[in-house]
């Protein structure tokens, strides 16, 4: 997969422009937002992998879309064998591989287009789960199971798995709200972040043999970060700074994270 740095940087700015939104919306610039619904997120996100043109093929979009059909529709419905040779026997495969059918979605899919037998069909390709902000990792260990599910799954007699890569994407907002957050205090927190992830991923998922071709790797990016140091030397030269200052809420961080999901080489 050519795009693998693309597609990891597309989801990090639609967590960065859909974190933006928000404050627009609410006109509210200065404040480290610690509550937000994933919708944003996920319309923001769904809108640069829309605009990513580096997939090499045909592709949609889709939000919402059905788990079990995502898991299928990494292979084709059926085949006709040997189509490039006339003069041998031809025989028509149905798909034999079949998730069951439940009520769970997935937040975000790639499908790609691919044209078998003369007939148009629309292939699993990447697939995509969102949190919002400060979700508990509980939650997002739950969907990175799910996608990871999709990708073990490797062969049928219609073809091989299509399912190229999958995300896990979330917001983690730190400010103490209380007082001005130092730049050690940041440090000290996305550094706990990235541990209790690697912890928690290394006893839940890399060490179920299941999963054991499977490589789970953690990317985080700041959306916005601002130490109480950075925050006093922008705004000290500014007259009357200090009376109107407010580093209780005007300091912290917001950080981006993305688990990219990928079989190993």
């Amino acid at each position: 997969m050519t795009y693998r740095n693309e597609i990891i940087e597309a989801i990090h700015l639609g967590l960065r422009r859909g974190y933006n939104r928000k404050l627009e919306f609410r006109n509210k610039w200065t404040a480290f937002e610690g509550k937000m619904t994933e919708y944003l997120l996920t319309v923001s996100v769904a809108n640069e992998l829309h605009d990513l043109r580096t997939y090499g093929k045909n592709t949609a979009i889709e939000l919402e879309y059905p788990l079990y059909q995502f898991y299928n529709n990494a292979f084709p419905e059926a085949i006709w064998t040997n189509q490039d040779d006339l003069f041998a026997e031809h025989e028509y495969l149905c798909r034999e591989y079949s998730a069951e059918a439940t009520k769970e979605r997935m937040d975000i899919t790639v499908m790609f287009e691919e044209r078998i037998n003369f007939s148009k069909n629309y292939r699993s390709l990447h697939g995509i789960e969102i949190k919002a902000i400060n979700t508990g990792y509980g939650g997002v260990l739950k969907d990175i199971e799910r996608l990871a599910q999709s990708m073990i799954e490797n062969q049928d007699v219609t073809g091989e798995n299509s399912i190229a890569s999958c995300y896990s994407a979330f917001v983690k907002s730190y400010s103490n709200g209380t007082r001005p957050t130092l730049r050690a205090e940041i440090d000290h927190k996305k550094q706990e972040i990235q541990n209790q992830l690697d912890a928690r991923l290394s006893n839940q998922i890399r060490n179920n043999q299941a999963y054991k071709d499977l490589e789970f790797n953690i990317i985080p990016k700041d959306i916005d970060c601002t130490p109480f140091e950075d925050y006093y030397e922008q705004n000290k030269h500014i007259p009357d700074f200090e009376l109107g200052w407010d580093p209780d809420s005007e300091t912290g961080s917001i950080l981006g994270v993305v688990i990219e999901i990928i079989r190993k080489q």
